[in-house]
This record gives structure tokens, sequence and C-alpha cells, in this order.
């Protein structure tokens, strides 16, 4: 598992609806909550639920695997946290808060005599639960220059503290606010050394670098859902036994064995009588009253291991890559301070101090949130994050002044809007670095530029919300009464948009509406101070309002000053600089050329060589041919690329190259900056679209095997290929498939489909009007790399979110291959010799006949293919890729002509020659010979479909070959029997073609008039290959099963004519 599948599997909406219009969604409030994952859902779904039961019985099967489940997530996060016999793990309900309220309940009536240590960043989780205990509560100032709690003033405080005293540190281990670590191991120590107890917070140390750990901690707490994959998750305690069975002050005093708990109830007892009872011996059995989440505990099991597999060292320098890049970019900006140190997990508390007031006023952090959020879809958050004394700090809120805020908060019913705080943005450790640049420049351009959207803003005093006055928030709303219970599986999700063009597009109109309210201020008419705040509020306020921002653009000068400044950092003072003009283009997520745009590379000599070998043997280019190049924008297709153009510089006669991209709209897949290099060569360049991704999950999730998606896929883009050089008229495909590619198939077919196979380096397409040349195949693929790399070609970056068994496979071979070519250096030209014969057609096709048809007639006897069969004097008898269950007529003087395939996952491509002397030899190896009363009675009467020889035959032969006859040529003599009588129109179409849908209604009104077949050629092969179908949305018209007229490609304009010719015909 690897960050970058884990972003993958986050389950998160693409786009979000704002008032300037469809943004990207991108989540950036981690510290709060992470991200549920697919994975982990699918398998709480799909393993956990099925067999889910109430864990207080384990008589049953499912209250015993339910039972096992919550056991194995408790022995996974003992094992993650490395803990010793003495600690206990108990389940406790909502997060951190309810795991420090539990362990405050342990303790019980001793805490009313204690002294509770607690540092500068406590959340309120961990800050309130003590107060309310009536312990005496002692904060312990940071250290500025280390952070975490002064040691000093805490061993100080620890010294003055009487020896029979209760004293308990509780302190935070890394700030959710700020991301500042507390180093865990000194301070335990210093506890340890005075007699007190240890306890830590790791809420939002748990998911960042800082590694969790007990030792010799005496409790720790922390939430799981703020870990990825953790979101429903119960909080967990972690606390040494002496804990658990704490009785008093002096730790002695604890009972062994069935003592009280703290949280008396159903599952604590073992037996009850009228008048007494008896509790469990096992601790975290009797700490766990009544039914607890069960499901939040094996998800929080889960999320721990997940985070595990990933390692510390890992995750540590992601963090620490994203702070770098978030500090360094933003640091120098002077409308903006980075609360906190520069060393931190990646949580960064901003405030957006408006340097163009002079008077130290700030954008308000919910209207910086909102903005954020409505500008560039980045979801944040904005408060004091539940740790108010902190932030007072941070903010620097002295504390009379606090107490003003807070007397006037009170008194107060509608001044939300005075309550002081600051946006934060918090990441994870596999947030991608493309969107960590995303984020750091929307922050620096509503650093520098969000208050010229402020007047656009209302706020309401009493919640203290920021709302643009276009915003529809309840339309956009969904209820819990808008499911439907009769529906299953319904589902709204949209097709996912590559998030790089939707980034570069949102920082673009950024840009342009910020120009348009610099140019339009008065678009909204801002309220005025008295408008909005009740009177007596103004000393108090330290925000900028909408009224200020509009006199600022108009020139003006504002005089209201702040009744606080925060300070700036120590790492911001030497950085902070005019800021530079936002870069409103996010960097280049593909390599560019080493030079000018204009230029092509000339390939290496050797790659050259390679490649002019493999077109003069196998006769690829042809004067006069149209070339079209598959271009993927990987590396190799961009080689053959500039290889193609070289060739064609030193080739003696003419022939045309150009280039097409197919974009299967898939979200890791994003190949649209080809665009402006290939406009920039100078050749033809055709980009089609069509949403493969989908059509392979539609077409595949009906029990097949998705482990075929990949050649799914493949074979798609191929049929857009197709289709766009039949429109543009081009004959030859060239595609980018080396050496290696040739050698992993070649093992992976021999393998895992018994066959020996390669793929062919020039052929011709089952239509017989297109050729397909592979020009790579003597290339090695270190070469194309090589080559690429070295002249800098711009590589598309393909991440298939489709990644199954396939790819996986491929890539074991791969390393198997390198293994052996480590050890024998000369492998590839030995596999290069063993792969030449089986890369011309005619080799497989014979194979596939005789398995075909002598295999399934005759059992296992091979008999040889007669050498009579490559005669070239009659039209050729084409064998298809894919079983397409037609034999075809292709001529008269052609006996018998057939589209015969092998069955699933066989790949069969071609043509072999036969002529009219060579059909006794063809029956001989078919192993029978037909008889033409026979085929045409067994074939309903469709006497001409197919013509044989009439030859004597062994009877019992004769039969089965017949009905594998009827089996290959099903498909199509039902398409020629529905067309025999009267007047017919046959629609070809497909599901991905945009024009057949739009006719989808005239095509319905025309078949009330005439009769309409609609033949489906994604579902329908033989049918279409046997009509010969280039172009989509086709009509034919058919009377009495003759092919009268055929409209291809029509456009939805022109569907009158058909109209026409219908109505001639039935007249």
């Amino acid at each position: 598992m690897t960050p970058e599948q884990i972003n993958n599997a986050e389950i998160i909406r693409d786009t979000t609806t704002t008032p300037f219009g469809q943004r990207p969604s991108v989540y950036s409030d981690h510290a709060a909550s992470s991200r549920p994952l697919n994975f982990i859902e699918d398998y709480i779904s799909n393993t956990v639920l099925p067999v889910y039961g109430n864990t207080h019985t384990k008589t049953s099967q499912n209250g015993q695997q339910t039972s096992d489940f919550v056991e194995e997530a408790r022995l996974i996060i003992r094992n993650a946290l490395r803990l010793s016999k003495d600690d206990r793990v108990l389940f406790c309900g909502s997060g951190t808060t309810a795991a420090v309220n539990q362990l405050v309940s342990m303790l019980g009536p001793a805490l009313a005599d204690a002294v509770i240590f607690v540092g500068p960043y406590e959340h309120h989780s961990n800050l309130i639960p003590w107060r309310e205990s009536g312990a005496k509560i002692v904060t312990i100032p940071e250290n500025k220059i280390t952070a975490g709690p002064d040691l000093q003033v805490l061993e100080h405080h620890l010294k003055s503290t009487p020896t029979s005293t209760l004293k308990i540190g509780a302190f935070n281990a890394t700030s959710n606010v700020t991301g500042a670590f507390t180093s865990t191991a000194p301070l335990t120590s210093l506890l340890h050394s005075h007699s007190a107890l240890s306890f830590f917070d790791y809420a939002a140390a748990s998911p960042s670098a800082h590694e969790l750990k007990m030792s010799e901690k005496d409790a720790l707490y922390f939430s799981p859902h703020k870990i990825p994959g953790g979101p429903q998750s119960t909080g967990i305690l972690i606390v040494k036994k002496h804990i658990v069975r704490w009785r008093g002050k002096d730790a002695s005093r604890e009972r062994k064995g069935r003592g009280q708990t703290s949280t008396p109830g159903g599952g604590t007892v073992f037996y009850v009588t009228p008048e007494k009872h008896m509790y469990l011996k096992c601790d975290e059995e009797r700490e766990q009253g009544g039914t607890p989440n069960i499901i939040g505990a094996i998800r929080a099991g889960l999320a721990i291991q997940l985070h595990q597999k990933i390692g510390y060292d890992t995750i540590r320098k992601l963090d620490t890559e994203i702070v770098e890049n978030f500090i360094s970019s933003l640091a120098h900006h002077p409308n903006l301070i980075i609360h906190g140190h520069k060393t931190r997990a990646p949580n960064f508390s901003l405030s957006f101090p408006q340097k163009e007031t002079q008077t130290h006023l700030m954008l308000h952090h919910n209207f910086a949130a909102a903005l954020l959020a409505d500008l560039f879809g980045i979801q944040a958050r904005s408060g004091c994050m539940c740790a108010g004394p902190y932030s007072q700090a941070l903010l620097g809120i002295s504390p009379s002044l606090a107490d003003t805020i807070l007397e006037h908060l009170s008194a107060k019913d509608d001044t939300e809007l005075l309550r002081p705080g600051y946006l934060r943005i918090s990441l994870s450790y596999y947030t991608p670095p493309s969107t960590v640049d995303y984020i750091v420049k929307a922050v620096s351009f509503i650093s520098t530029h969000g208050y010229k959207l402020l007047p656009q803003y209302t706020c309401d005093a009493a919640t203290g919300d920021w709302h643009h006055i276009n915003d529809k928030k309840e339309k956009q709303r969904k209820w819990l009464t808008g499911i439907d219970y009769n529906k299953v599986n319904n589902s709204n999700a949209s097709l996912p948009i590559p998030l790089p063009e939707q980034f570069a597009s949102a920082l673009s109109e950024a840009r342009a509406l910020v120009e348009v309210a610099e140019r339009e201020m008065s678009r909204n008419t801002p309220v005025a101070a008295a408008e909005i705040l009740p009177p007596g509020a103004a000393g108090l306020r330290w925000f900028l309002l909408p009224s200020e921002a509009a006199t600022i653009m108009r020139g003006g000068n504002i005089t209201k000053a702040s009744p606080f400044t925060p300070p700036v950092p120590e790492f911001q003072k030497t950085s902070i600089s005019p800021p530079p003009t936002p870069t409103l283009t996010p960097p280049p997520t593909h390599s560019t050329p080493s030079t000018p745009l204009t230029a092509w590379a000339t390939p290496p000599k050797q790659l050259l060589n390679k490649v002019t070998k493999a077109v003069l043997q196998h006769g690829m280019l042809r004067p006069g041919d149209k070339v079209m190049l598959g271009l993927s924008g990987g590396k190799d297709s961009l080689a053959l690329l500039h290889t193609l153009k070289s060739l064609q510089q030193r080739t003696p006669f003419k022939w045309d190259l150009a280039a097409c991209t197919v974009d299967p709209q898939a979200s890791g897949f994003d190949p649209s900056p080809l665009k402006p290099y290939l406009a920039s060569l100078g050749i033809p360049y055709f980009y089609e679209t069509a949403p493969i991704m989908n059509m392979a999950e539609s077409s595949m999730n009906k029990g097949a095997n998705r482990n075929s998606i990949c050649s799914y896929c493949s074979r798609m883009k191929r049929i857009v290929l197709y289709g766009t050089m039949r429109r543009e008229s081009y004959n030859v495909l060239a595609m980018a498939q080396h050496l290696d590619d040739q050698a992993e198939s070649f093992v992976m077919s021999a393998l895992h489909n018994g066959a020996l196979r390669a793929m062919k380096a020039h052929y011709i397409v089952d239509a017989g009007d297109l050729r397909v040349i592979r020009p790579l195949v003597y290339v090695r693929e270190k070469e194309a790399e090589a080559f690429a790399e070295e002249r800098r070609l711009p590589i598309v970056t393909e991440n298939c979110p489709a990644c199954f068994e396939a790819p996986k496979e491929r890539f074991r071979v791969k390393s198997l291959l390198a293994v052996q070519e480590a050890l024998f250096p000369d492998l590839y030209k030995t596999l290069l010799k063993t792969l030449a014969p089986l890369m011309e057609p005619q080799v497989e096709d014979f194979l596939r006949l005789r398995r075909e048809c002598y295999g399934k007639a005759s059992g296992e006897t091979v008999i040889p293919p007669p050498l009579a069969l490559q005669t070239p004097e009659i039209p050729p008898v084409i064998l298809g890729k894919k079983k397409r269950n037609a034999f075809k007529t292709w001529s008269d003087s052609l006996k018998l002509g057939a589209s015969i395939s092998g069955g699933r996952g066989c790949s069969l491509e071609g043509t072999v020659k036969v002529s009219s002397s060579s059909l006794g030899e063809l029956r001989e190896w078919f192993g029978v010979s037909l008889s033409e009363e026979e085929v045409t009675r067994r074939l309903g009467g469709e006497k001409g479909a197919v013509e044989v020889d009439e030859v004597e035959v062994e009877e019992k032969k004769e039969k089965e070959v017949v009905n594998i006859v009827v089996d290959f040529i099903g498909d199509v003599l039902s398409f020629l029997k529905h067309v025999s009588v009267g007047l017919h129109v046959v629609w070809f179409s497909a599901p991905w073609c945009k024009p057949c849908n739009s006719m989808s209604g005239l095509v319905d009104k025309l078949a009330t008039e005439v009769s309409v077949l609609k033949v489906n050629v994604d579902e329908n092969v033989a049918v279409g290959d046997f009509t010969k179908v280039v172009a989509l949305p086709s009509f034919s018209i058919y009377i009495d099963g003759k092919l009268t007229k055929s409209f291809g490609g029509l456009a939805k304009s022109d569907f009158g004519s058909l109209v026409e010719a219908v109505a001639e015909y039935k007249n």
C-alpha cells in the first residue's frame, strides 16, 4: 500500500458547487477528521457486516466471529503500540473526549485533592474534564525554543507540590492547532521521578509522524477517526492495569480480580443475584459497559493497521515535505501569519492581517474559510480549534482582553462575530504535491486579494457566518428524507474530472473575479459597521468590514485599529518581504522539452536502425501510406513519434504521418498537455475522448472477470482509433509496443493461457481496410525510455484507477525477466529469435483455425496445416480477434469463407489466402467435409450463405462439425434471416456514440413507419464485421435480404435523406 493508492481510495466528491460555479473539492481538515477509504468501507460492508452479531455472546457463529474481529482489532492496537502485559486497551465512545472522561471516572473521588499539570497546547478534551473533576489545574507554559511544556517550570511545580498529593501530568503530544510536537520521553521521566502519573493526549499526534508509543506512560488516548480510513471509529484509551484497578490515592490499595468498574451495566458482570453482583475478571471486558460501538472498534483496528503498513519513516518524510513546501512558499507573505513553530505536523493555523489597513485589522477567519471554499473548493476550518487558551496566546490576546471578550459574548446573543479565531489547513501525509501546491497558491491569493471580494459577502453577527450574496446553500443541501428505499445501488456520482485541469481553471477564474471586483466594487452595497454590530462592540472589533474593503479599493484609508495584534513567529520574521504577484497557473505536472517546442528530437542511431530493420523486414511502410500513431503520451509512444519522423525524412518514397490520442476519461490519466506540444510539432493531431473507464465498469460488473479490464480498455481504444482513421482516411495504425512488451506478453500467455502467442509486428484488421504496425518490436524499453528522458519529451504519467491482477502479473513477469537477464545478459536476443516467427500473423491463425475447428470435432490429434493455404489467388479469409459467430461469402470464386476465432482471451488477427484448389486439403485439415445440402438444411434454408463442395463424409463427424459451424455463424445468419423478406432499416450504433444517442427519438419515430432493426456493434461484433460498418451512426436499407443503400456516419441534420429513401422504396 502506497500513499498514492490511499489518495486514490479516498471517498470524496470530485467537485462542489459554489456561488462562483463548479470547483474541485479539496479536503483540508484532516486534523479534525480524516477521510474514509473505499477498500476499508468495502471490507466492512462485504466481510464484517454480513456476520455482525453482539459481542455479549459467543455461542452463535455471528457472535463469535464479531467477537473475534473486535479482539483482533485490540490485538492490532497492542502490537502497533508495542504494549506490555500490564497495558489495557479500551474502546471508548466518541473519540478522545470519551477516553479522558472514562479515565477521570476510573480515578474517581481521588481527583478532588489532586493537582493536574497541563501543557500549553491542550485541546478542550484534555482540559475541561480535569477542570470538572474538582482537581487543581496548573498550566505549564510553552518552551518557545524547543516547543512543548517548559520542563524547568514543570519541575519547579512538582517539587513544590506535597508528596502526599496525587499528581498527574496530562499533556498534549502534538498541538491540533499548530502541529507543534512535545517530546514525551523526558516529560514522562520527569513526572515519574516525582511520583506523578503521566497521561498523554495523542489525538493530533496519531495521524502524523509523531510515533504512537506507550512505553512507560500511565495512560495514552487518541481518536482513530483522525487516521486515514478511521472515520466512525471509537476512541482508544490505553491505560496501565493499576489505573484500571485504582481505588484511591495509594496505588497499593488496588483490588485485583473482580473489582468495580467505571462503566457499570450490561456486559460487565459475571453473575447477578437479587441482592449482589460479581463483575467480570477481565479488566478490558469489565470496563466496556453496554453494547459498544462494535463496528467502530473494528474500523479503528483496520485504520491503525493501515497506518502501520505505511510506516512512520514514510509518514515523517512526506509530512516534512508538505511542511517545508507550505512554509517556504508562504512564510514571506506580509499579509499572512503562520502560527506556531517551523518543525511541526502538517497543521497550519493562519491569520490574515491586512497591511493595506495599516491598523492590524484582519480578514475574519470565517470569511477566509468561506472564500477559500467558494473560490477554490478547499474545505478548511475556522475558529479556535477547541484550544482556547493556546489560541489566545497565538493571537496576542492578553488575559484581561480575553476576559473582556468573554464578558461581552456572555452578555449578548448576537455578537458571535466578535469571537477571535484563525483559519486552519491540515493535510495528511498522502496529500499529493499537486494538491499542496494548489492550496498554497489559493492561500497566497486570498492573503493578497481576499479583501477585494469582501464587499460581495454578508455576515450574520449572531452566528459569525459569512455568505456570498448569491449563495443558495438550501438548494445544494441534501436531506435524509431524500433516500429512496425502493431503489438499490442508486448512485448519482458524477464522472471524475482531472484535478490538474480543475486547479488551473479555479486559479484562473479567481484572478478574473478579482479583476472584476476591482473594476466594479459597487456591485454589492457594503454594510457599515453600525449595521452588523450592536452598540458598544466597536472597540472589540478586530476584523475588516465589507465597507472598509470597498474604501481601500477606492483608495481611502482605514483608521479603525484592532484591539490585539498576533505576534509574528520567529521563522517568519526574517523571511517576510513584499508579496509577489501570485502565479495563477499550477506548476506543470508533465515534463517539457528542453529544446524549442518546434524542434523535433533526433533518435539515437541504434534506436533508429532497429526501427528501420523492423519496418523493412515486415514490410510495414508502403508508398502513399497514411500512418496514424496511437499516442498515449507515454515514453514509448513519444519516442516512436520522433523516430517515425526521422524515418519519414529518410524514406525514398512519400508517406504521411499523424498522431491520435484517446482520452478514456479516467481520473488518473490526463493526456491533454499533449495538445499544445503536438501543435508545436506541426503534424496532424487528433484528440478523441470516450468514457471508456465508465463503459468498462458498466460492461464488466455483471459477473465478468475484472482482471481483463485492461484488455477491454485497450480494445475500446483501438475501436476509437480505427474509427478516427476511417473518418480521416488513414490506412496504417502505428502502435508503440516494444520488445519488452512482446517478451512479457509471450511469457504470460504461455504460463496462464496455454498458448505460444506474441503481438504481431504487422497485420491487417478484420475488416480488411486497415493495417497495424509495431515498429518498436526490436527495441528495448530502456532504449525508448533513455531517448525520451534525455530529450525531456513531455511524458504523461498514467495512474490507471483500475489496476487489478493483470497489471500486477505483468509486473511479476517483468521482474522475473529482469532477474534472468541479470544472469544471462543475452536473454532478450534469444527471446527475439523465439518470438520472431510468432510475430507473423499466419502462424497464430493456423494454430487457431486447427484448435477451433478440427480440435473441437476430433479431439487432440494434430494435422499440420497445408502449404497451399498460403496461395494468394483469390480474396482472403479474414480471421478475427474475437469470437464472431460468422462465416462470410467474400466472392463467388471463394468456395468457403470463414470468420473464425478462438475462445475467451484469445487474440487472433491477420489473413490467410485460400484457393479453390486447396479446398480438399482444407477439408482434410478440418478433419471432415461438409455437404452443401446438409449445411443449408441445418442453417435454416439460407442457401448461398455458405457454399461447400459436396463430398462424402463420415456420418458421425458430419454432425459434430456442422454443430461447430452453426455456433460460428449463428449471429450473422440470424441477421440475414431477419432482413430476408420485405423492407428493413438496420441502425448500427454503440452506447458511447453521442450522435447515435441523439438520434434515438428520430429512429423511434421512423420505426412506426417501417421495420427498424437496432444493432449494437459492441455486442454484435460479427454482424458489424459482416456488414462492413465503418462509421457510426450507420443505417442500411435491405429489401428482401439485399443491401440496397447505406448511410455511413449519418449526421442528425441529414436524417431526412434516410427518411426520403425509405419512403421511395416503400412506394
